[in-house]
Parts: C-alpha cells; sequence; structure tokens
C-alpha cells in the first residue's frame, strides 16, 4: 500500500504586512497560485528552467489543491501614492517634466502577527522524489507578491497524521478547498501553468514591436490558474433530546451551559474509554483542557457543543430540546468517532448516578438549525444567550441589601457598557470574525419576548453574573451563520440567530423608479439605457460629495479599477412598465449614508441622453412593494431582460443557462427553483444568452436580477403577473 504524504511550505512574509499585486487587493490569504508563481521564480536561472525543476513543477500541477493556513489578519490603513508612469515618451523624454505623468497608486496592506507563518500543504502519494526537488526549489523563494513583500520558506515532507498535529497546534485560520461556491476564491495552480507563465515571461519580452515607425504595445497572455472555492467547514450533527417515549425532554434555556457541559463530559468519557490511546486528545479537543499553555489546541480546531433553544415563533418557550455538535475539518479526532460518541448518549449525574431518562437520538427534522443562520449569511444578529465576557468588562456587583446605598450614577453605567462593547469587539476577533462592525449594543435584558435575562445564566457556571450581556450586532458586510462567540462560546453560551425584519420576511432592497415620458427609441437595448443611467449617476453623486472619491458601494468597483466582489448598485431598465431603476440591495450600516447620496442625485433628474436609445424625458416615481411586479410576492419570475451567463458550463446551451441560474439563486440566496430556459443563443463576445422562467415552491419577493450583467440592466425578472 503506498503511504500518504504531505508536501509542507511554511512561508514568511517579512514586516508582518501583505500588498499583493495587479488588483488583488482583496485577496486573503495569498492564493496557492501566487506561491506557485513565486517558485517560478526561485526555480529560473536567468532565461530558463532546469529541467528538473520543470519536471518537479510539472509534477506540482497535477496534484489536489492545498490545505491553506494563514494567520489572523487586520486591513491596515489604505493610503494613495503618486509615482512616474513608465511613459516617459509622452513628454518627449524629458526628465524634468516626470511630474506631468505621475499616476496614483493604491495601497492597502493586510496586517498580521510576523512570527506565524503561512502553510501551503499539498497531499500526494507515491515517491517523495519531486516534493523533494520542490523543497530545494522552495529554499530560493524571495517574495510573495509586490517586490516589498519578502518572503521565504521552510518546506518540509510530513506523513498526513504528522501535519494534522501540526495543524492542531497552529494559531490562525485554516481553509480547504471546499468546491462549493459560497468560499473564498483563490487561484491554484493546474495542468499547464508552468507552461502558460513560460508563454507570458516571452511575451513579456515581445510586448513593444516596431511596425514601420510606429510601436505597437501587445498584452503578454494570461497565466492559466483554476479559480477554485477555499472555505473552513465542519462536519456537523444534530441530536434531540428524547425520553423513552420518544416524546421531548426539555431544559430551560438559562441551564444551557450547566447541560453542554454534562454533555460534554459523558460524551468525552465515553470516547476516551472506547479510545485509551487518544484520551490525551480527547481531553484537549473535547474538554478543552491541556497542560500548560505550549500545548493549548488551536480554538479553532476544538469540538463545539451547541445547546439549541426552540425559536422560530413569537410565543415559542425557547426551552432546549436539541444538542448540536461540530467537528472542524482538521481536528484530529475522527468525526464518525466523536458522532459514536454522542450518539445514543444517556445523560446521568455522573456524582450521584442518577439517570435523567433523556437519550440523545441523532435528529430526522434539521429546520431548526436555519432559524440559527446555518449556513446563511446576515449582517444583524441578537444574542440568544448571552455573552460571557471579560473580567475587565463585568459591571460592579451591586450588594442586594444595601440597593439604594450602592446604586449606580448613569455616568457608571454608560462606562460599563463602554467597557462591554470594546470587549465584545475583541471577543469577535478572538472567534476569528474579522468583519467590520457598524453597531454593537450590550444590554442585560433578553430581544425576545420570551428570553431571559442575562444574570439568570450564571447559575452553576464558573462565571460571574457581572461578565454576562445580551448583545445586538449589525455588520457592514453580511457574515455567515452560525455566531457564536465569547469565554462561553464552548460551553452553549454566546448563541446568535439572525434578527429578521419585523415582518419575518426577506428585508426587500432600496429600489428608486424614474419614470420615462418622452423621447425612447422603439426597442432601445435595455443594457444600454442602463449604461446610460449608470454614467448620468455617477456624475451627479460626484457632484454631491465634492471632491471625494465614490465608495466602491456606488461605483461596483474597488479604487484599483477592479469590479468589487460585494454588492452594490445596479442600474436596469424595465421595458414593461417603461422606466428605469436604481436598485440598492441590502443596505445596512454605512451603506445607508450612501443610499442618501443617490437620493439627493435623483432629485431634479429629469433629462437623460442615452445615445441610440433617445434623449429621455424622466419623472420620478413611486414603487408599492405590495403589489408592484418587480417587488411583490410570486411564486413566478420571468426575465424582461436578458440573461447572460456568468460562465459557460460544458452542458449543452440549454442546460448550461439552467446550471448558471441555478447557481445565481444559490449566490442570491433565493430558494431552489425551478428553471426553464429558451431562445438560448451564443452572442459573439458576451457567450450564452436568452429567456428565463424561475418557478418556486413558495412566494419570493423581488427584486431579482440574476446573471453576469445584473449590475447593468440584464438578467432582471418580474412577477408572473406581468410576466405572463
Amino acid at each position: 500500500m503506498v503511504e500518504s504524504l504531505c508536501l509542507d511550505l511554511w512561508i514568511r512574509i517579512h514586516g508582518g504586512r501583505f500588498h499583493g499585486m495587479n488588483g488583488a487587493a482583496d485577496e486573503w490569504p495569498p492564493s496557492p497560485g501566487r506561491v506557485f508563481q513565486a517558485l517560478v521564480a526561485a526555480a529560473s536561472r536567468g532565461q530558463t528552467i532546469r529541467e528538473k525543476a520543470r519536471d518537479a513543477l510539472r509534477w506540482l500541477e497535477t496534484l489536489v489543491p492545498p490545505t491553506v493556513a494563514a494567520p489572523h489578519m487586520t486591513r491596515g490603513q489604505a493610503i494613495d501614492l503618486f509615482v512616474p508612469n513608465n511613459d516617459l515618451d509622452a513628454v518627449g523624454g524629458r526628465v524634468e517634466r516626470i511630474g506631468d505623468i505621475r499616476t496614483q497608486k493604491h495601497v492597502a496592506p493586510k496586517i498580521f502577527d510576523e512570527e506565524q507563518p503561512f502553510l501551503y500543504s499539498w497531499r500526494f502519494d507515491g515517491d517523495p522524489l519531486h516534493a523533494e526537488t520542490v523543497c530545494a526549489i522552495a529554499r530560493d523563494l524571495y517574495q510573495l507578491g509586490r517586490g516589498v513583500d519578502q518572503a521565504w520558506a521552510d518546506p518540509r515532507i510530513h506523513t498526513v497524521e504528522g501535519r494534522a498535529s501540526q495543524l492542531a497546534q497552529y494559531r490562525g485560520e485554516i481553509y480547504e478547498a471546499s468546491g462549493a461556491g459560497d468560499g473564498i476564491p483563490l487561484s491554484c495552480p493546474t495542468v499547464g501553468t508552468l507552461a502558460s507563465l513560460e508563454a507570458r515571461f516571452e511575451g513579456g519580452l515581445r510586448r513593444i514591436t516596431r511596425v514601420g515607425k510606429v510601436q505597437q504595445f501587445v498584452q503578454p497572455p494570461k497565466p492559466r490558474l483554476l479559480q477554485v472555492s477555499y472555505g473552513s467547514s465542519a462536519t456537523r450533527y444534530m441530536f434531540d433530546m428524547l425520553r423513552g417515549d420518544q416524546s421531548f425532554a426539555t431544559q430551560p434555556i438559562h441551564r444551557a451551559a450547566h447541560l453542554v457541559e454534562l454533555v460534554r463530559n459523558l460524551a468525552a468519557e465515553r470516547l476516551a474509554s472506547a479510545l485509551p490511546d487518544q484520551r490525551e486528545l480527547v481531553e484537549s479537543f473535547v474538554i478543552g483542557r491541556s497542560a500548560g499553555d505550549a500545548n493549548r489546541p488551536n480554538p479553532a480546531l476544538r469540538i463545539r457543543i451547541l445547546a439549541l433553544p426552540s425559536i422560530g415563533h413569537a410565543f415559542a418557550d425557547r426551552g432546549i430540546r436539541r444538542i448540536v455538535v461540530e467537528i472542524p475539518t482538521h481536528c484530529p479526532l475522527r468525526a464518525d468517532d466523536v458522532r459514536w460518541a454522542f450518539s445514543g448518549l444517556e445523560l446521568y449525574d455522573p456524582d450521584t448516578g442518577v439517570v435523567h431518562g433523556v437519550t440523545l437520538t441523532p435528529a430526522e427534522d434539521s429546520e431548526m438549525l436555519s432559524h440559527f443562520g446555518f449556513g446563511k449569511l446576515n449582517s444583524r444578529w441578537q444574542s440568544v444567550t448571552p455573552l460571557v465576557l471579560p473580567e475587565n468588562a463585568k459591571r460592579r456587583r451591586i450588594e442586594p441589601t444595601r440597593m439604594l446605598e450602592e446604586a449606580k450614577a448613569g455616568a457608571e453605567r454608560v462606562a460599563e457598557e463602554q467597557r462591554a462593547v470594546r470587549a465584545g469587539l475583541s471577543a469577535l476577533r478572538q472567534a476569528g470574525i474579522h468583519e467590520r462592525v457598524a453597531v454593537l449594543r450590550v444590554q442585560r435584558e433578553p430581544f425576545a419576548r420570551k428570553g431571559t435575562r442575562a444574570e439568570a445564566f450564571a447559575g452553576g457556571t464558573r462565571f460571574a453574573k457581572e461578565r454576562l450581556w445580551h448583545v445586538e450586532l449589525e455588520f457592514e458586510e453580511q457574515v455567515p451563520g452560525p455566531l457564536v462567540i465569547g469565554d462561553g462560546r464552548f460551553l452553549g453560551l454566546g448563541l446568535f440567530a439572525p434578527e429578521p425584519p419585523p415582518d419575518g420576511a426577506a428585508e426587500p432592497s432600496h429600489v428608486f423608479a424614474l419614470a420615462i415620458e418622452d423621447g425612447l427609441v422603439d426597442g432601445a437595448d435595455a443594457e444600454e439605457l442602463a449604461r446610460a443611467l449608470r454614467r448620468a449617476m455617477l456624475a451627479r453623486m460626484q457632484r454631491v460629495i465634492g471632491r471625494g472619491r465614490l465608495s466602491p458601494f456606488l461605483t461596483g468597483h474597488n479604487a484599483s479599477g477592479e469590479p468589487t466582489t460585494k454588492l452594490h448598485l445596479g442600474f436596469a431598465f424595465d421595458p414593461k412598465g417603461r422606466r428605469l431603476l436604481v436598485v440598492a440591495p441590502n443596505v445596512r450600516g454605512r451603506d445607508r449614508d450612501h443610499l442618501k447620496t443617490v437620493e439627493t442625485a435623483l432629485q431634479g433628474f429629469d433629462d437623460l441622453r442615452a445615445g441610440f436609445a433617445g434623449r429621455l424625458r424622466l419623472r420620478s416615481t413611486t414603487i408599492d412593494i405590495s403589489v408592484d411586479p418587480l417587488m411583490a410576492p410570486s411564486t413566478q419570475w420571468t426575465t424582461v431582460t436578458p440573461y447572460d451567463v456568468t460562465r459557460h458550463g460544458r452542458a449543452g446551451a440549454i442546460q448550461s443557462v439552467i446550471d448558471d441560474v441555478l447557481g445565481e439563486c444559490r449566490r442570491a440566496q433565493l430558494p431552489v427553483p425551478v428553471v426553464d430556459a429558451r431562445d438560448v443563443r451564443g452572442v459573439p463576445g458576451r457567450g450564452l444568452r436568452g429567456a428565463v422562467r424561475l418557478t418556486f415552491a413558495t412566494a419570493v419577493r423581488g427584486p431579482i436580477t440574476l446573471g453576469r450583467t445584473r449590475f447593468l440592466g440584464g438578467g432582471l425578472f418580474l412577477g408572473s403577473d406581468t410576466a405572463k
């Protein structure tokens, strides 16, 4: 049997700052494709690569995408630099006029612990000869990204067990190629990457050619890299707490920490008894105990047990009836062993031996997970069980018999809440959540009608009641669930649920409409109209804010000029309603200020010169979200502007459109629809285009814009009332 080995490249970047290059301002962690390019540069001797090194790099191309580990990162202050452009000919070769050709460079470093290395680990089977050659190449690695990103590598060849041990002690975030479309896209080497890099190098040498007296610039070919979705997934099991008659056994919510501790200890003892040689691992990764700080496991690899109260309705009693167990991908304990330890576990008091008559049984219905945001994105969250904050954030205790004498003044209460807010932000970072927070509010009272005050959860735990707070969070961007933070996150405390809008439906986007009263040419192109609207709106919004730079939320582009991956304004034309639309999705946090900019820019906007589509006379109009076909809930939605696929699949044309639409629905967090595609055709320079009808099992609220041109007029859907 061939032994599986791992090729590990431990890479350190000088200075604890990473800048990236070529428009990769949002890249984190540095991609495996970037590491491969750095290896090619390290293997090069002048303009050639030794044949032995070439064979090793070709072998590396064939391996599956590596596991990536990166230290925790914070974004540094973005600055703009003005440097000479490489175009001295534009000023006649006069060096004294170099100031006339300065260009703006946007620099936004990512800051991390310099002592914490990055890890890129490829798994392979067979002879390690090529891996040893890659190790030799890696010792010559000298940078990773821009010239300022100087780096060096410590290559090693490990067994799979050795890598698991290394990851267990790693202080940072671990990413695995997930194959799902909702992860972080990172470029990875694939078959042909080395050849494409050599072709790019040769093209760079010949990028300037002379035809007669005219110099021509030819763009070198792009490297061949595979975009792979990376995520830090976990294996998850849910168990029902059942009595002998198969009815639910309910525990009060304020006993969450006591219940989790009991279940944890019983399962750990059961697992350690069955696997005595792994008792130390059980102690570390289930209980969380270790022999000294040096052997303390990475919290990201610890098994997490959550007690799920029944929520989802205003009058739900919030009793605990279910237990969820999460095993991180790289936890050294096998997921199926952990599942066995919890499955069928009978609860009893280990001190008295009293049996509670409650058994953990694998759950058949996982609907409750959706109420806590498992696998979903949301920007607003409220604690269901309170957070445990550090000692320095606890409230001053008041002796119950001296309530009047020791009463707190308003200034003291404000100071306590401010300390709790600061501690809450630190708790987010410690839990590996680094998205910017727009609002963090603390209080002792629950947010839900049937909730429980924070102090009640302290009974029978090691936490003082003054350290417990209920917290409401609002992020500037959406974050995935579940959200569990604070010092009690491994004991059932600090569990959040997404905050729904008041009516329980998905929060609608903000849509501004401009009715076209006159001037529209028959058969006008929807994308041309959307682009004309965008140009005019950008100009008007720039006048509103003055000389500052427009936010990516408004422009759809980062400061580097690259398209942003975040949600931003969309522009569309509704041919049935003869109106132009400005769509601002999921307005949260600072985006509300941008929304005011949009509203101001629309004031007095009554004339649009749209090229061949005509000179339009406009009038601002309102949208009634309860009946308008663009917004009102409907089970059937049909395109009124063409749908352009984001990527042409390998299936036939119609099936490629259907697959692409399903992927877009997942990205937009829509339910899975039945997709009907028709009039599919290939458009030169654009790809596949067609008309699409979506049929959902339940009514879905609009607006729905999907596809590659969804922000510029394409893929606009209307409800069935007008789309027939």
